[in-house]
């Protein structure tokens, strides 16, 4: 069973500042802007969002892309995923994705005190 809750408020903290980010639990969503230019140039800028449950993980992607394609030009890609354990520790394992650099991922474990 799936917790019944549909709002996420996450606030992230900074050396120099903290971010607070709102998500809508089951919500996608994006924008995409661009200019066709003469001689059929396309210039195009896309964002992409989505807040899921798959199974027991909750999972926020974020994509921001530019190009005809996703491949043709500069892109990035966050992936969250959110979980708690057997022991009942907030288990975040991070995804991120960028043109022309290798994918890294890091996994956090956060215990209540």
């Amino acid at each position: 069973m799936q917790p019944f809750f549909s709002t996420l408020i996450v606030e992230r903290q900074f050396a120099d500042r903290a971010a607070t980010a709102t998500y809508q639990i089951g919500v996608q969503g994006g924008m995409v802007g661009g200019i066709v230019g003469g001689g059929g140039a396309e210039s195009r800028t896309e964002t992409r969002h989505s807040v899921r449950w798959e199974g027991n993980r909750l999972v926020i992607e974020t994509g921001s892309y530019s190009g005809p394609t996703r491949s043709d030009g500069p892109y990035s890609e966050h992936t969250e995923e959110w979980q708690l354990d057997a022991a009942g520790r907030l288990v975040l394992s991070v995804t991120e994705r960028r043109s022309g650099a290798q994918e890294v991922s890091n996994t956090l474990t956060y215990q209540k005190n």
